[in-house]
């Protein structure tokens, strides 16, 4: 047994060296490009084409009997140019051994190493992969590749390119990867695909990979492929965002060729933030296929989702805004008309209800829709967190619900874009209108204008929370129109018209987004502006500008300030403050890093003229103010009367001043304000307060005569002096006043913080008056100028004059 058993062994072990022996000999010996022609005819005939095979042909049978060839080309239609439909680098089909045992030849899995095809859709609609002859005998080129597939196929390194000349698109596969079963009628066939994709104008680029089972019954003409599959990475410039990663996935795709019904069930796509969810249904008619079906968009990564707007140029959204999110709606396809609509267009989106419809044409080759859509607010505070950021407490949300807006849209490719159309809507009572337009989705431009409103009224509906004011009839009238444009970093409005009550504000305006407040750039004109109407009324006793500053700001807003760009320019026809009148205003405002500046400002100022330049730096622990301004030929008289209600000195005025002061709020920097300056005086009057009649009447027992009337005032040709302030303390040692009768000289203070001044003069009586006997003249009286800064007295200091202790008593305040 043991020499039958090495007998069996060896004889098997040489009939094994034989066969190698015969297929190492066959692969040398037998030639198969002498059946090149015969193989060139058979699949002509498979594919409907000429067929050429270019290269090298080889015979393998280890280890597995199997046919290859190099450089196969295979034709394009007459009328497609001379460039070949497919080229493969090398193919290689294994011949399975039973069937050809019996005498048939059935290949295995065929492999196709460097495929390129090249598929063209002509003006007339045909494609060069349709049959030569529409009903001839002659085969298909995708036939063809379903017959050659039978086995199993697999793609390495291929590429296909798809151009639409007719729309002037195209579109590549590159790097394509393929790789299927074995084909069996009613059998589960799988497939797995990747590739790269790249495209040219609208068409964007990226990768998929796709995996799914194919169905097929070829004798019926149906085909299935079930649990679709597949990852996407898509990047473009008409994606939303610019990019799309998400998966798709599909139930059943199903294709009925001779009863012309096609359908795509529970299609369910994760992408951008979104779960898209729907069906679709499609039936063959007249000069094309007819779709019909619904979807859905939920938002299921609220943050992933905002981002996306934010791309898209649309306010950014905080992420729980979106939260509960959804859009819903049917939709119809006409291919005969190249032509689809979105019907009953509704969902709830970051607090508004959507409602519309939309009707579109061509969305392949030319995207176009035009519909209307509508919103109305259904959650106040939802669209206050995005649209109002930082509302102020005890703003009341909902008075926004209820509110609507709807526009007519179109969109088309570019350079259509966009358009928003007959935009009119009500928020908070609010009625405005509009249009916009934005030719690739990420900018854009438009015209916004509001009918003519209450404000007063719109903010107690809001719970907005209005200053006190000293003029009840204001706030009462306001209208709004703007042009704008911008992007997803800025907005501009070159043409801006405001009113509000009797003020009228026209110029541009511009916010850059910053990494915590917009950078603003301004260029403003009002005509005329009453800003003490719209302040609390100031407090008789409040020294001025004091009062005025503590009116308009309780503390200086260092936060917003340090946070602020700016640059722009002012122009006020008129202007009052603090009960101050200006024309003409003139100023240029920037400001950065928590510095800011008020450059070139100048005005009218009581038939005189103002210039003066304001610095502030918020970089400190206290904010810090430099001011330095000048005034001349101005009109003291009238300015006082207008703040303080009454005159005390009148005259021309010159003054200069180089202030800086420290602190949080007005009241601090009034306490810390130091500096230096300068002023005169021409052609005065002491108003109320007769010099010369009240030393007269104290002096009368030495010779005067008796009363001269009068009581108009002191007239006196000049007053001038130096100031040196310090902790808000204005001091003048050097007061000089020169009159007819009389030169004067003295010193003193003005105590802003306390509101009280504090002067003291010597009156050299000179000259010729019938009031005055002759022997006062050269004489010396020393006066004293006290109290409240907005009701000062006299006392003649008698015994300062006469060297004893001696006092006047003083004149009340009614009689200064």
């Amino acid at each position: 047994m043991k020499r039958v058993r090495r007998f069996l062994l060896a004889g098997l072990a040489g009939v094994a060296a034989l066969l190698l022996v015969a297929a190492v000999a066959v692969s040398w010996l037998v030639d198969a490009s002498a059946y090149r022609g015969d193989l060139e005819a058979l699949a002509s005939r498979h594919f409907g084409r000429p067929v050429e095979i270019q290269g090298v042909m080889r015979l393998d049978l280890l280890p597995w009997p199997g046919l290859e060839m190099q450089e196969v080309r295979l034709a394009d239609a007459p009328g497609f140019g001379p460039q070949p439909l497919a080229r493969v680098a090398r193919i290689h089909g294994p011949i399975r051994l039973l069937p050809l045992l019996r005498g048939r030849v059935r290949l295995g899995a065929v492999s196709l190493e460097g495929l390129a095809v090249h598929l063209v859709g002509g003006r007339s609609g045909r494609g060069n992969w349709s049959p030569a002859k529409e009903g001839g005998s002659g085969g298909s080129p995708l036939a063809g590749v379903v017959g050659l597939a039978h086995g199993g196929l697999r793609v390495n390194d291929g590429k296909v390119i798809w151009e639409d000349r007719k729309a002037g698109r195209r579109l590549a596969l590159k790097n394509l990867r393929l790789e299927s079963g074995a084909l069996a009628p009613g059998r589960r066939v799988p497939l797995a695909l990747s590739a790269d994709l790249r495209g040219r104008d609208s068409i964007p680029r990226g990768t998929v990979e796709l995996t799914t089972a194919l169905i097929g019954r070829p004798q019926e003409r149906e085909y299935r492929a079930r649990d679709l599959e597949a990852d996407l990475s898509l990047r473009g410039r008409h994606l939303p965002g610019e990019r799309i990663d998400g998966r798709l996935r599909v139930r059943e795709i199903l294709a009925d060729l001779d009863a012309g019904r096609f359908r795509a069930g529970r299609v369910l796509l994760d992408a951008l933030g979104l779960r898209m969810t729907g069906e679709a249904e499609g039936g063959r008619a007249s000069g094309g296929t007819d779709w019909s079906g619904h979807w859905k968009a939920e938002v299921r990564d609220p943050g992933r989702a905002a981002a996306v707007l934010a791309r898209l140029s649309l306010p950014r959204l905080p992420p729980g805004a979106l939260e509960r999110s959804y859009l819903r709606a049917g939709f119809r396809y006409s291919g005969a008309s190249q032509s689809a609509s979105l019907t009953d267009v509704r969902g709830s989106v970051a607090g508004l209800h959507v409602q519309g419809r939309l009707e579109g044409r061509s969305p392949l080759s030319d995207p176009a829709l035009e519909g209307r859509l509508s919103l109305r607010v259904d959650h106040g505070r939802k669209v206050a967190g995005w649209l109002l950021r930082g509302a102020p407490e005890g703003f009341r949300a909902g008075g926004l619900e209820g509110g609507r807006v709807s526009a007519r849209i179109a969109f088309g490719g570019a350079p259509q874009g966009l358009t928003l159309a007959g935009l009119e809507g009500r928020l908070g009572g609010l009625l405005f209108t509009g249009r916009a337009h934005s030719p690739d989705l990420r900018t854009y431009s438009g015209r916004l204008e509001t009918a003519e409103f209450d404000p007063r009224s719109l903010a107690n509906r809001l719970g907005l929370p209005l200053p006190p004011r000293s003029d009840p009839g204001v706030l009462r009238r306001a209208e709004l129109a703007a042009t704008f444009s911008g992007g997803s970093a800025r907005i501009a409005f070159p043409q801006l018209h405001a009113t509000l009550d009797r003020s009228r504000l026209t110029g541009g305006l511009l916010l850059v987004a910053g990494a915590r407040q917009p950078r603003i750039g301004f260029d403003f004109h009002v005509n005329g502006l009453d800003l003490d109407a719209y302040l609390p009324r100031l407090q008789s006793a409040a020294p001025w500008p004091a009062g005025v500053a503590a009116a308009i700001l309780t503390e200086v807003p260092v936060r917003t300030l340090r946070g602020l760009t700016l640059g722009g320019r002012l122009r006020v026809d008129g202007l009052r403050a603090g009960g101050v009148r200006m024309e003409r205003l003139r100023a240029s405002l920037h400001a950065a890093r928590g510095r800011l500046r008020v450059e070139s400002m100048h005005a009218r100022l009581y038939r005189g003229r103002y210039r003066g330049r304001l610095q502030g730096d918020v970089t400190g622990r206290k904010p810090r103010l430099a001011l330095q301004e000048r005034i001349s030929g101005v009109q003291v008289g009238p300015l006082q009367r207008d703040v303080a209600g009454k005159v005390l000195v009148d005259g021309v005025a010159r003054l200069d001043l180089d202030l800086e002061a420290r602190g949080r709020t007005p009241a601090e920097m009034v306490r810390t304000l130091e500096g230096t300056g300068g002023y005169l005086l021409r052609e005065g009057n002491l108003v109320g307060l007769d010099l010369i009649e009240r030393v007269r009447s104290y002096l009368s027992p030495l010779g005067g005569s008796g009363p001269a009337g009068g009581g108009a005032g002191t007239r006196f040709r000049s007053l001038q002096g130096t100031l040196e302030v310090r902790d808000g303390r204005i001091h003048s040692r050097d007061l000089k006043a020169m009159a007819a009768l009389f030169r004067a000289d003295g010193s003193g203070y003005v105590d802003l913080p306390e509101g009280h001044l504090d002067y003291a003069l010597d009156l050299a009586l000179r000259g010729k008056d019938e009031a005055l006997p002759a022997l006062l003249n050269g004489l010396v009286i020393p006066l004293r100028l006290h109290g409240p800064l907005a009701d000062p007295r006299v006392d003649v200091q008698l015994g300062d004059m006469l060297g004893v202790g001696l006092d006047s008593g003083g004149t009340g305040p009614g009689d200064s």
